[in-house]
């Protein structure tokens, strides 16, 4: 199958690496099929393509990028539409953008550049079921892990 990305040009897409969000991203409903691109020498960064929209795409970074892990509930129905029996099967996302006035309260490792990660809005993908959601966090609370790496 080929889509003809604004940002990608033309790019052949194998079917079975199609990312499916049955009820889509908040804001973007009407668009359920992606497809995940990512440049070989940048592995943490990746492009979240809509295969309904070619004008749509989302820039996306794992949350380790930021030093950020996340430790989630999901209800009886996210768990049900990921469809996933085991925790590991679930890859973590984060959404990015750039604000246009490049001033970022965001205090992330990006922030000077201007780059912010919505870190309420984590995105949840069943790699082996290529099925993902968009959580939005509501409450949450933050704790500070520090972690000695050697003696």
């Amino acid at each position: 199958m080929k889509v003809n990305s604004t940002y990608l040009g033309e790019q052949d897409i194998d079917p079975d690496t199609v990312i499916t969000f049955p009820n889509g991203i908040p804001g973007f409903e009407g668009n359920t099929r992606y497809k995940l691109f990512n440049e070989e020498d940048k592995p943490s960064i990746y492009w979240l393509q809509s295969l309904d929209d070619p004008s749509m795409m989302f820039s996306a970074a794992q949350p380790e990028t930021f030093n950020f892990a996340y430790e989630l509930l999901l209800s009886d129905e996210e768990e049900a539409l990921l469809e996933a029996q085991d925790p590991a099967q679930i890859t973590v996302l984060l959404l990015l953008s750039r604000p246009n006035d490049k001033k970022s309260e965001d205090d992330s490792a990006l922030a000077e550049s201007g780059i912010r990660a919505h870190l309420n809005g984590p995105l949840l993908l069943n790699v082996e079921k290529r099925l993902a959601l968009q959580k939005v966090l509501v409450k949450t609370e933050q704790i500070t892990l520090i972690r000695a790496l050697e003696g």
